[in-house]
């Protein structure tokens, strides 16, 4: 009789493969590392059902790991990209998780909280779950991280006190930081419930603005400000439509699916019937 020999790489990822013991001792630690990075997901991931709540958690960990390199005042743009570059390479299994949480930790601000750098510091906890989902599960897990990590850096780069210079890039900001994780959220939920995933192709149409509903809510005080900004450096600027129609204007979010997640509206001038 044949006996069918495994490869060496067969070997190799057998051996990688985490014990049940280990893995449930990862996935105690994402559910209490979770309260420590978040305030309002803390508070809404426990209540979904249990296979749900796990990938979730899990997915939330994740883009806070890459929040935390992003937010630190003391990295460098070149370092953000460097370790948001090698943190992608780690979610989709191309670089030790171990390895990394060695590089990013002694970088971190002493502003960072003790719960990031723990998370960060059990990054390979984390990944290790992230590992073991299926492979739609990690699709859109790695697809979230490479889009956020590879968005974030260029407004970094070319941050200013003058501001974002255009609704457009408000509006490519608000995708990257938290639009693509409502994408994600819809591809999760998706693939837990057959129910609706026949509703799929409208969910995800409808994703982004899904996604940036908490994050609208944490902006919404500064948005008239970047509203009256824009504004004033098209004026500056001689942007004719506005200098023919001086009105003052305010930013609303935007109500089809897709596209655009705030717009430009303008009030009527005073006595102006509408």
């Amino acid at each position: 009789m044949n006996v069918a020999v495994p490869t060496h790489d067969a070997r190799s990822a057998e051996a990688a493969r985490p014990s049940s013991t280990t893995l449930a001792s990862d996935e105690s630690y994402q559910e209490q590392a979770l309260p420590g990075v978040s305030r309002t997901f803390a508070l809404t991931i426990p209540e979904l059902p249990g296979d749900l709540r796990r990938v979730v958690t899990n997915a939330y960990l994740l883009c806070r790991i890459a929040d935390t390199i992003e937010d630190d005042g003391e990295l460098s743009a070149d370092e953000k990209q460097r370790l948001h570059e090698q943190f992608v390479a780690v979610v989709a299994d191309q670089d030790n998780a171990e390895r990394f949480a060695q590089i990013v930790v002694p970088l971190l601000s002493p502003h960072a909280s003790q719960a990031e750098r723990d998370l960060v510091r059990n990054a390979a906890r984390v990944v290790r779950v992230t590992h073991s989902f299926n492979p739609t599960q990690r699709r859109a897990l790695e697809r979230c991280v490479r889009i956020m990590c590879q968005g974030m850096p260029g407004y970094q780069r070319n941050k200013s006190l003058a501001g974002l210079a255009s609704l457009e890039e408000l509006n490519n900001y608000c995708y990257y930081v938290a639009g693509v994780v409502g994408e994600m959220l819809t591809e999760l939920f998706c693939e837990y419930s057959p129910e609706i995933n026949l509703q799929r192709e409208p969910l995800l149409r409808h994703a982004v603005r899904f996604g940036q509903t908490e994050h609208v809510h944490r902006i919404s005080a500064v948005v008239a400000d970047i509203g009256r900004e824009v504004l004033d450096r098209r004026v500056e600027q001689g942007d004719a439509m506005l200098m023919s129609e001086p009105r003052p204007c305010r930013l609303e979010v935007c109500d089809q699916p897709g596209g655009c997640i705030f717009r430009r509206v303008r009030h009527p001038s005073p006595g102006l019937s509408t």
